[in-house]
């Protein structure tokens, strides 16, 4: 169903950040991103404070040249003229991430600096050889970051012992030595140690690390940007990221060139489903790369950082092959990165090429031998596609090879709660917590899956229904005969129906409110509000009115027929297909005909060239770029899939789901089923979509003038300007004239009832109805005349005629059960009562909670003889209302009428 993001992990500043980095990059800075790479303009703000701080020192006359210079490149806004030795080139090169700089080949260059860049680089080895026997305490984390891209974890963790003591042991009196030391920490959180003490040796560790920082911020030297880049990191470990963009939006604030910050921001802005900002940050990352007048004819190549970030970003889009070509461009010149030869066996496995997969781990892991890196890559992103198994298992080769490293058992435990396999996921995530108390997606998850353990459970052929002791028992155990129900329509052969039966139940979650709901959904990717399906699990929001509830009553098994279906055409596809067609399907097995509401925006899209093309559409769920962009992604998903199924045949979504299944990506699998590429198909479908248009009466047929043709050709006639006021509007005396010539024009028409209602205050009388049953007839999806209709009838001596737009109007009702109640009292009253139980049933539904709901369709059921549905309604309305006596009363007394 339709919903609003929740998935994506938030964060907060990074407007501001990006402004602030852009203001500060003046003079012989970076150049400033283009419109058409930073979309959705930042407004301008003030350059902040510190950074003018840090400008000001920077020109200090009672500092040397030379002390200047090199302030000037600690804050990234040096001139060219400033990098007049190797060691401020280098230093330079390192800060904007220029790694393939042949400064770094000079060994009269300092050995952190030439060490910095040959890690970007990663020649792990040569950075090992430059610094030596060097100790400062960059020295110790370059050391240790080396030691782990080789694969040396053991080596990399005995390493960084003794910069752990030496926090320990002394104050230190160098920012930007504390803020290495903590950097070199945060390696070390990741490798193993001392089991006993390990849970409060971390706990420990994080308030020190924390502390350390804020002492370096606040007595030493507020304006050392590494400071705050390591607060930055550390809170970004703990998956913290809205803390973590705050300290990121300072670092960047101080040195606007700090490729390590922009690539943080990066990842965060991937993760986070924001693709534009990602892959604007990408091509700044290249940018800050290019000296000298360097352009984009004579470096091709991207940056590792650059490249690193697009790749995630496509890798996240759905898109390993933009990912490869990412990759590929930067490798050109940093053939042994470590972070990108990470992430190419990670676009392998998006694109489940297995052979090339194991080829490339087997490759990382010649040049790294024991490093989880790759394999974490590879699990994550499987895990991101659903794709449970194959995602587990390459979770768990890495968890053998860093099995302190709190993310991987993270992943891991997440994975296992999207499975449904919570007890397995308490455990896993139970010892995430123990390595890292300070993980905020570790502790929500654990604290969902220890909610859930206390949950009831009762189960069917094929589901289990989980819900909190108490009133949710009431409509738990009305779910699963109406589950049932839907996974015969939903597995079934019969029109739309998928023809495939997953294996086992699948497990729905009923949650008694939007907070425990938001708690599931928080380390889901890819899902919104009322309910979300990640194949085997379903979790559902309480349909109730009230304090803590999003949305009140809604029509649940249409709902969880659409989940249920996303469980299906998954498993039949190994979770491999498009995101907008697995939306496209479910939303079509709801069963429902489309509403006014979705007939407009379709149309609209369709004649302003708003459509969503192939690229476009499986973002707009997640991260729509306009209010109603989202609901356009999912109306336009059903409208293409029934365009498929009315050309093509029932089966061939079918067919297009098992070749989804093979691997076929969807463009090769468009062109192989159908003989289209998808931009013929999307053209060919534009047209299908018009004449579906037309007939709906949101467009005139082919052939007939628009009204703003018509008013063109009136102020033509009449000779008077193109923008003068008359003729701007059409007016009653207008509509009549044009109604003459094209009296079956549908907004003609709408317009004349407009202007009908208008003289009545919105409410139509008797003497309307020709017109309203005319605009019903001309312009089938309105719902107005149908409103109206009902109720000029329900008020007149006929009530029954208002049955066939109650029935309309109810058909299209997801949220209220007004139409619903009034059908069913209108079939009572004509003595139908299977047909005013059938919607005393469904208001019931929609609204489980509301005794006067429950109270209806308990009298209809006895005037209808269905005992047994009577009693059901009355025990509901006991635990609803368990302190009105009356409602044990009416179940003694149905007891002895039922005898």
């Amino acid at each position: 169903m339709q919903r609003t993001a929740a998935s994506p992990r938030r964060f907060s500043g990074f407007l501001a950040a990006l402004q602030a980095t852009l203001l500060i990059s003046s003079g012989a800075a970076a150049p400033p991103l283009q419109p058409t790479q930073l979309t959705d303009a930042v407004p301008p703000m003030a350059m902040p404070e510190v950074a003018r701080s840090a400008r000001a020192l920077a020109t200090a006359a009672y500092l040397s040249e030379d002390e200047r210079k090199d302030l000037r490149v600690r804050h990234g806004i040096w001139e060219p003229s400033d990098l007049d030795t190797p060691g401020r080139r280098a230093r330079a090169a390192a800060i904007c991430g220029r790694f393939h700089d042949a400064v770094f080949d000079d060994a009269s260059v300092p050995a952190e600096d030439r060490a910095e860049g040959l890690l970007g680089r990663g020649d792990a080895q040569a950075a090992l050889n430059a610094l030596g026997a060097a100790t400062s305490l960059r020295a110790a984390r370059q050391r240790a970051q080396a030691l782990w891209d080789l694969g040396r974890l053991d080596d990399a963790r005995e390493s960084l012992q003794q910069t752990r003591q030496t926090l320990i042991d002394r104050p230190l009196d160098n920012a930007g030595e504390i803020a290495e030391a903590v950097r070199a920490m945060v390696i070390l959180s990741r490798l193993s140690g001392d089991d006993a003490a390990e849970p409060g040796r971390r706990s420990a560790d994080f308030k020190m690390l924390m502390s350390v920082l804020a002492r370096a911020r606040e007595e030493l030297d507020r304006l050392e940007p590494l400071v705050y880049l390591a607060e930055a990191e550390l809170l970004q470990e703990k998956e913290n990221y809205s803390e973590a963009s705050d300290a990121l939006q300072q670092a960047m604030e101080l040195n606007p060139r700090l490729a390590t910050g922009w690539a943080l921001l990066g990842r965060l802005s991937a993760d986070s489903w924001d693709f534009d900002r990602a892959l604007a940050i990408a091509a700044r990352l290249d940018e800050l790369t290019r000296w000298d007048g360097e352009g984009e004819a004579e470096t091709h190549e991207r940056s590792v950082f650059g490249a690193e970030i697009a790749s995630r970003t496509y890798l996240r889009m759905g898109d390993p092959d933009a990912a490869e070509a990412a990759l590929s461009r930067a490798l050109t010149a940093a053939p042994a990165s470590r972070v990108l030869l990470a992430l190419l066996p990670a676009a392998a496995a998006a694109n489940f090429s297995e052979d090339l997969l194991a080829d490339r781990l087997a490759k990382f892991d010649a040049l790294a031998p024991a490093s989880p890196d790759a394999l974490f890559e590879v699990g994550s992103v499987l895990s991101d596609l659903r794709q449970y198994a194959d995602a587990e298992k390459y979770l768990s080769l890495a968890r053998e090879r860093a099995p302190k490293w709190a993310a991987v058992l993270c992943e891991l435990g997440l994975l296992q709660v999207q499975a449904g396999r919570d007890e397995e996921a308490r455990r896993t995530l139970e010892q995430a917590a123990a390595l890292d108390p300070f993980n905020t997606r570790v502790a929500n998850s654990l604290t969902l899956v220890t909610e859930i353990a206390t949950y009831d459970r009762v189960t069917s052929d094929h589901f289990e229904i989980r819900y909190k002791p108490g009133i949710d028992k009431v409509l738990a155990a009305e779910m699963l005969p109406v589950m049932e129900e839907n996974f015969a329509r939903v597995t079934g052969h019969g029109p739309g129906g998928i023809d495939f039966v997953p294996e086992g139940r699948t497990v729905i979650e009923l949650y008694p409110d939007h907070h425990w709901f938001s708690v599931r959904i928080t380390g889901m990717r890819r899902v919104h509000t009322i309910a979300a399906a990640t194949g085997p699990v379903i979790a559902m929001e309480r349909p109730m009115t009230g304090p803590g509830h999003s949305l009140g009553p809604y029509d649940w098994p249409r709902v969880l027929r659409h989940e249920y279906t996303h469980t299906v055409t998954l498993a039949r596809t190994k979770n491999r297909l498009p995101h907008w067609f697995t939306e496209a399907s479910a939303v079509y097995l709801e069963d429902a005909p489309r509403d006014e509401g979705r007939c407009t925006l379709l149309t609209r899209a369709l004649e302003t060239g708003g459509l969503l093309d192939f690229s476009q559409i499986n973002t707009a769920f997640v991260r729509p770029r306009t209010p109603s962009e989202r609901g356009l992604a999912y109306a336009q998903g059903h409208w293409m899939y029934e365009y498929i199924v009315t050309r093509f045949g029932p089966r061939a979504p079918l067919n297009l789901m098992d070749r989804y299944a093979r691997g076929e990506r969807e463009a090769e699998a468009f062109e192989a089923e159908f003989s289209l590429t998808r931009s013929q198909f999307f053209e060919q479908f534009k047209l299908w979509a018009r004449e579906e248009c037309r007939k709906w009466g949101t467009l005139p047929p082919e052939g007939v003038p628009t009204v703003l043709e018509l008013l063109a050709a009136a102020r033509k006639d009449a000779g008077v300007p193109e923008d003068s006021a008359q003729f701007s509007e059409p007016t009653p005396e207008l509509v009549d004239e044009w109604l003459q010539e094209y009296p079956d024009h549908p907004d003609f028409v709408r317009l004349a009832v407009g202007f009908e209602l208008a003289e009545r205050q919105g409410e139509a009388d008797e003497s309307m109805i020709p017109m309203l049953e005319k605009l019903a007839k001309v312009r089938p999806v309105d719902h107005m005349p149908h409103k109206q209709l009902a109720r000029l009838y329900l008020a007149s001596t006929t009530p029954e005629k208002a049955i066939e737009h109650l029935e309309f109007l109810d058909q299209r009702e997801q949220y209220l059960t007004t139409y619903a109640v009034e059908l069913a009292r209108r079939y009572a009253a004509a003595k139908d009562f299977a047909k005013a139980f059938e919607k005393a049933q469904r208001a019931s539904r929609i609204a489980p909670f509301d005794p006067s709901i429950r109270e209806l369709a308990a009298t209809v059921a006895i005037q209808a003889k269905d005992f047994g549905a009577a009693r059901r309604h009355i025990e509901a309305l006991i635990a609803i209302e368990p302190d009105r006596s009356v409602h044990r009363k009416r179940l003694e007394a149905l007891e002895k009428l039922a005898q």
